[in-house]
Parts: structure tokens; C-alpha cells; sequence
């Protein structure tokens, strides 16, 4: 290559790259994220077994994180990849995301399984220090009989309400 188009292709990566820094947008849910005061729409998701979220900074002190959900059964738009049987429980926690502690739950919700055609409404506060960097856990699993095999949970709307 010569270098003039050496210069040019340098040219425009560092374009690039400069104008990446200024546009960048907010990943939610993907990656760290900082929640203001007000109500933040954070994402849907589904998961086996365990999850936890991403780090969340809190920018105030108080939040209420709430969860729309059910059994990742197909049903009502939810993916169809759930291989447990019976009634299945979201547990949820908050942790501090610099010691792993338990600052708020554990609180358990339990779905049936004759509930073919609805999502549940739960949610979990806590109060923090402002600036706290918090993560919330979630589990699902079996109530009651099992066939052994791990659940899995549709969120289909994870949301934060900070306070003041």
C-alpha cells in the first residue's frame, strides 16, 4: 500500500474511534449501569437457574427493583426452554456488589403451573447509602416435587425506582 491510503485508512480509524467516545450510548442490563432517581426500564431476560445482575450504581437512597415474569414455559410470548416440572418460585436478593452481602431478601414468589396466561408482578426494596453499588440476584427454582432438572424465568420487564 502506499502511503498516502496508509494515512488515509489511519486517518479515518482514529475518526472512528474519536467519534465512539463522544457517541456512546447506554448499554442497559448488558453492563454496569448507574440509576438515577426516577424509574429506569433495565430490560428483559431469561436464565436457568441462577443470574446475577450486572453492577448497579445507585444515585440515590432508596430502590425498589420490580420484575415481570413467569416460567420460560412458551406460553404468553416466554421462550419454551424450561425442562423442570411443577410449580416453579423466583427468589430474589440484593447484594453489595463490593462485599457480596445480602443487603436485602431473600424473597420468594411462587408461580403455579395452571397460571398458563399471566406474568406475576414482585418486587424487592432496599435502602442504600447514595452512590452504593448494588447487584440483584435471582433464582428459580422448583416448589415442591422436581424432575431434578434446573428451572428457568422469563423476565419480561425489569425495572428500578430510585428515591431521594
Amino acid at each position: 500500500m502506499n502511503k498516502a491510503k496508509t494515512r488515509a485508512i489511519g486517518f479515518i480509524l482514529t475518526l472512528v474511534l474519536a467519534l465512539s467516545t463522544v457517541f456512546s450510548s447506554k448499554v442497559s442490563a448488558a453492563g454496569t449501569e448507574t440509576l438515577n432517581v426516577g424509574e429506569t426500564p433495565i430490560g428483559s431476560f431469561t436464565f436457568t437457574n441462577t443470574n446475577t445482575t450486572p453492577i448497579k450504581t445507585i444515585k440515590g437512597t432508596k430502590v425498589t427493583f420490580t420484575v415481570n415474569w413467569r416460567v420460560a414455559d412458551g406460553a404468553s410470548g416466554a421462550p419454551d426452554v424450561d425442562k423442570g416440572i411443577g410449580d416453579a418460585k423466583l427468589t430474589m436478593k440484593v447484594l453489595d456488589a463490593s462485599t457480596g452481602r445480602t443487603i436485602a431478601g431473600p424473597k420468594t414468589f411462587k408461580r403455579g403451573t395452571g397460571d398458563d396466561t399471566w406474568y406475576l408482578t414482585n418486587s424487592i426494596t432496599v435502602n442504600v447509602k447514595y452512590g452504593q453499588k448494588v447487584r440483584v440476584w435471582f433464582d428459580a427454582s422448583s416448589v415442591g416435587q422436581s424432575n431434578g432438572k434446573y428451572r428457568s424465568i422469563y423476565i419480561r420487564n425489569f425495572e428500578a425506582k430510585v428515591s431521594k
